[in-house]
C-alpha cells in the first residue's frame, strides 16, 4: 500500500491504500477476507471510518460474487472489492497539513493491505 495525490486544476485528490492489486495479491485478500476474525472487522472499521470522514473508497467493487467465492458468504461485501484504497478530494487551496490529515487517515488501510496481502509477487491482474 501507499499514499496518492493527484492535483489537478479543480482540485486535489488524495488519499492511499493498495489500488489494482495483482491477482496473488487480491487472492491473498480474499483469503484473509474469508477466514472471519480480525482481518475483516479491521478492513471494515478502517473503510468506515474514511467514508465517515468523506473518503471514497475507489474502484467499483464486484455485482456479484468473485469466482469461486459463495454469494452468500458472511464477508460477501468485503470479497467484492477490487481495490483496498480510499481517496479524498480537497480544494485547490488545501494546506500541506490538509494533505498530511488525509495520508494519516488513510494509514489503517495501508497497514491492514501491507500486513494481509503483502507485496505482488505477479504482474497486474487482468480481468
Amino acid at each position: 500500500g501507499a499514499v496518492y495525490l493527484q492535483v489537478q486544476a479543480s482540485g486535489l485528490e488524495v488519499g492511499g491504500g493498495l489500488y489494482e492489486p495483482s491477482r496473488d495479491q487480491l487472492d491473498r485478500g480474499r483469503t484473509v477476507i474469508a477466514r472471519g476474525g480480525r482481518a475483516p472487522d479491521a478492513l471494515r472499521t478502517a473503510i468506515a471510518d474514511l467514508t465517515d470522514a468523506g473518503f471514497e473508497v475507489v474502484g467499483p467493487s464486484l455485482t456479484t460474487a468473485p469466482k469461486g467465492w459463495p454469494r452468500d458468504h458472511p464477508q460477501i461485501d468485503l470479497l467484492r472489492l477490487q481495490h483496498y484504497a480510499a481517496v479524498r478530494r480537497l480544494k485547490v487551496g488545501a494546506t500541506l497539513q490538509q494533505v498530511d490529515d488525509a495520508w494519516a487517515a488513510v494509514a489503517p488501510l495501508i497497514d491492514w493491505a501491507d500486513r494481509h496481502v503483502g507485496p505482488a509477487e505477479t504482474s497486474r491482474r487482468r480481468d
